[in-house]
């Protein structure tokens, strides 16, 4: 079995400004036993042959991916190259698909709203998706998954646990162990379709986690994209 995280962001990522690294994200993720994680930066493909090549030597596969934003719903592709990042409508997405069987695609927080999930798109477009994630992003008085979770059984969607990193300590808030032959993506993919995976999503603390911790994030990565944008606006050449 695979302990695996499929949705994961690290410091170069367009739309944050995160304060670690993708080998500081390799590192914890060796450190927390992980043999599977997808590097799933905004609009772009962050991870590099040398970042893979880091993260085998530590008994990890790093499989390249990205977050789109497709028609502004947000939505995962792993196993790609540089070309998947020109895609931006459903029609494009499902082009790609056909043209790259290889890749899997994946729809994240699907009905959290925020202007970012995918809501009534992933019905109408259900045939671009491999798997439906189940949010790190719950607690006991706060879930938005069932109704994803929902969708995946109706569907006979793999529902995959994944943790959206943007904080390292949250690195392992969500997972799946996954029962794949061996450590590649097709063969991960492969046991993901074939439902063979166990997820690991417990409920997180609402106000300490929910509330605090990600407000702080919110306001802080807002003033830090700010202050970025000003140095830029001072030094063009930079």
């Amino acid at each position: 079995m695979l302990k695996t995280n499929l949705h994961f962001h690290a410091g170069d990522d367009p739309e944050h400004q995160l304060e670690y690294t993708v080998r500081d994200g390799i590192d914890r993720a060796h450190a927390l036993g992980f043999q599977v994680l997808a590097l799933t930066c905004h609009h772009v493909v962050l991870a590099t042959p040398e970042d893979e090549g880091y993260a085998r030597e530590r008994g990890i596969l790093l499989i390249p991916g990205v977050e789109l934003s497709v028609e502004d719903c947000h939505v995962v592709v792993l196993n790609v190259g540089r070309d998947i990042e020109s895609v931006r409508t459903f029609g494009a997405l499902a082009a790609y698909r056909r043209e790259h069987p290889e890749c899997f695609v994946i729809a994240p927080h699907p009905y959290f709203g925020f202007g970012l999930s995918l809501g009534k798109e992933l019905e109408r477009h259900r045939s671009c998706f491999d798997a439906v994630e189940c949010s790190w992003f719950h607690s006991r008085t706060f879930d938005r998954n069932t109704r994803a979770e929902r969708f995946a059984r109706d569907n006979a969607l793999p529902y995959l646990a994944a943790s959206d990193t943007h904080f390292l300590r949250y690195l392992d808030t969500a997972y799946a162990y996954i029962d794949a032959s061996e450590p590649t993506a097709p063969a991960v993919f492969a046991a993901i379709r074939e439902h063979r995976f166990t997820n690991i999503s417990p409920s997180i603390p609402f106000w300490r986690t929910m509330v605090f911790d990600i407000a702080f994030h919110e306001v802080g990565d807002r003033m830090r994209r700010m202050v970025g944008m000003t140095k830029k606006k001072k030094h063009p050449a930079l």
